[in-house]
């Protein structure tokens, strides 16, 4: 493996690694690709506070994610299809976050059978599911006994694909039938999900459910009436509603308008590239991030072994800015070590 310092590293030689059309799919956002930049950029928004004279000798990164213990505070989020940019797909990454110790989201649309994915699961892996609605209800809940069944431990409920947004990008490819791969997964997609729709959900498992793309206050003030496990605050990657605002920003919102004493556990994905991304959105409030395209940039390129890279890179970077910052564990990673950034900084 060549000599790689960051996530973008990864990205340019998945670029190179990759097919056009492939690599496309992965990268591209909706439309004019406003927010999937923003999601990014908008991190660059908040400054450092240091605390300093704290004892950093000994930094704990380890946290819970509905109770499941995680090396740090990531998980896998989920990405369809990953074997576009590997063959072992979500084995690959099921091995890789095992290593490392993190949680693996597997999505509704996978590569693998969702039972080779979990009779291949590695011994103690946490391993959650990304559930799309199918607009038979009954097929839906066939899909989560199953996944209950083979031992998943969590639902993420996707709820901001009433319809898939215009992957312009993704559009002008073709995979097999000519329709693009966003084409292809547009039946998974139901427009009459309402709030009654999560109330049957958690009729029907015992599982923990989360509400994947939570963009507002309000509503995540009704997801904790409703009484769901979590929310996590996303824009899809910035691959739905372009001009939607980036995930950092929602968060300090949704964390305002839940307050302090919410049960209900917060997640942030989107845009996240550096471990300095992940000490700022818990700074903010999330209790963990979710990663998705620099871990498949590194499965791309390398397989498990840069899938793993990817994740431990990230972890060594959280681990540093942690001790830099003065705090030895997650818990001291709090609102007062961050700013936002002066108005008028022309340095950005």
């Amino acid at each position: 493996m060549a000599t790689l310092l960051n996530t973008e590293d990864f990205q340019k030689v998945a670029q190179k690694s990759m097919g056009h059309a492939e690599y496309v799919y992965y990268s591209s956002a909706a439309e004019d690709e406003f927010t999937v930049a923003e999601n990014q950029a908008t991190f660059k928004n908040w400054r450092f506070r240091p605390r300093i004279l704290v004892d950093v000798s000994n930094v704990d990164t380890s946290t819970t994610i509905l109770g499941f213990p995680t090396a740090y505070p990531l998980f896998l989020s989920a990405s369809a299809l990953s074997g576009l940019a590997h063959p072992e797909a979500e084995l690959a990454l099921a091995r890789a976050t095992k290593a490392v110790g993190v949680p693996q989201m597997v999505p509704t649309v996978s590569s693998r059978t969702h039972e080779e994915i979990a009779s291949a699961r590695p011994e103690g892996h946490i391993q959650f599911f990304q559930l799309y609605v199918n607009r038979d209800h009954e097929v839906t809940k066939s899909l989560v006994k199953k996944v209950e069944a083979l031992g998943y431990q969590a639902i993420f409920l996707t709820v901001d694909t009433p319809f898939l947004g215009r992957r312009e990008s993704d559009l002008r490819n073709t995979f097999g039938s000519g329709n693009g791969v966003i084409r292809s997964l547009g039946t998974l997609s139901d427009p009459s999900l309402t709030w009654d729709f999560v109330d049957w959900l958690m009729s029907i498992t015992t599982l923990p459910i989360v509400l994947k793309g939570v963009q507002r206050g309000d509503d995540s003030q009704t997801a904790a009436r409703h009484g769901v496990a979590g929310i996590l605050v996303s824009n899809h990657g910035g691959r739905q509603l372009d001009g939607a605002r980036a995930s950092l920003d929602v968060l300090e919102e949704v964390i305002d308008s839940l307050g302090p004493q919410t049960k209900m556990e917060v997640y942030l994905d989107g845009g996240i590239r550096r471990g300095s991304d992940i000490v700022k959105a818990l700074a903010l409030g999330a209790r963990a991030v979710g990663v998705t395209r620099p871990v498949i940039y590194g499965l791309a390129g390398y397989g498990e072994e840069g899938a793993k890279a990817v994740l431990s890179l990230l972890h060594e970077e959280t681990k540093l800015c942690m001790a830099l910052c003065g705090a030895p564990d997650v818990g001291r990673i709090t609102r007062d070590l961050i700013v936002r950034k002066p108005t008028g900084n022309p340095t950005g």
